[in-house]
């Protein structure tokens, strides 16, 4: 009997310790995450981030590779170590060794209320919608791209500044190009930026960052048209909606959750 318990007992411990440590920064929030290794991971709002307790497989047992699985996007400072970092999305893995860099990876089913009816003529949303396509930006180092289900297909970035995207899980990785890594890294220092982003993903990071709703107004057209914005310190959200009406020719209204665009009058 007491075999018995002591085993049951055993394993319980083994499968509560085999369950994946998730670290998550809900909207509105910033977190940063000191993992197993040394590396740090700096989590921008709505993002989750699941990894093995202590990058072993059993305990005292390490894993072949320390790897992460990210929803969002982070900045990852990546320890120097025998054992390649490797970081999971929906759609793309990320081969490290000791390195920073940003990576972007939204999901493309979550978008502000009202604001899929163009959209919704795409049969896949993750190959058309660039907010769910994973994005990195190499700051210093050197990382490897793939799509998640053809790891054969891999872009190098070693240029401080590179970057490439995996618009879905069988895409291949686009070739790097040089980049301005201030739109990528403008919310680690509380700032905000979108460059040629569809107004439905620019709405998208709003809603994360203040944690408010935005509705589009069914007079709103092309919400899919590019929209580029810059802050290097911290707006507010009513700051960035004025600037973002006059650019687009919108006006917008407070309701019961947040805001609504609307388009503006003729002759406004």
């Amino acid at each position: 009997m007491g075999l018995a318990v002591a085993t049951l007992v055993l394993a319980g411990g083994l499968w509560l310790w085999r369950q994946p440590v998730t670290i998550t920064a809900p909207p509105g929030q910033q977190r940063t995450a000191a993992l197993p290794d040394g590396s740090t991971a700096h989590l921008n709002s709505g993002t989750t981030l699941t990894y093995r307790r202590g990058f072993q497989s059993w305990p005292f047992v390490d894993a072949a590779r320390r790897a992460v699985e990210l929803g969002g996007e982070a900045f990852f400072e990546v320890e120097d170590g025998d054992r390649p970092f490797l970081i999971e999305t929906a759609s793309a893995e990320v081969a490290v060794t000791g390195t920073r860099f940003n990576v972007r990876a939204r999901p493309g089913n979550a978008r502000p209320e009202n604001a899929d009816r163009d959209d919704a003529r795409s049969a896949d949303p993750r190959s058309a919608d660039p907010a769910a396509a994973t994005e990195v930006t190499l700051v210093a180092g050197r990382v490897e791209v793939a799509a998640r289900t053809r790891p054969e297909r891999r872009v190098v970035l070693s240029e401080p500044g590179a970057k490439s995207q995996v618009a879905g899980p069988d895409a291949t990785p686009t070739p790097p190009e040089r980049a301005a890594p201030k739109y990528a890294l403008a919310w680690r220092n509380g700032g905000f930026a979108a460059q040629a982003r569809p107004l439905t993903s620019v709405l998208q990071d709003l809603e994360r960052r203040f944690d408010a709703t935005l509705r589009l107004h069914d007079s709103v057209e092309e919400t899919r048209a590019p929209v580029s914005l810059y802050y290097p310190e911290a707006p507010d959200l009513e700051t960035i909606l004025h600037d973002l009406c006059v650019a687009r020719n919108l006006n917008y209204r407070p309701t019961s959750r947040g805001f609504e665009l609307f388009a503006a009058p003729a002759g406004r």
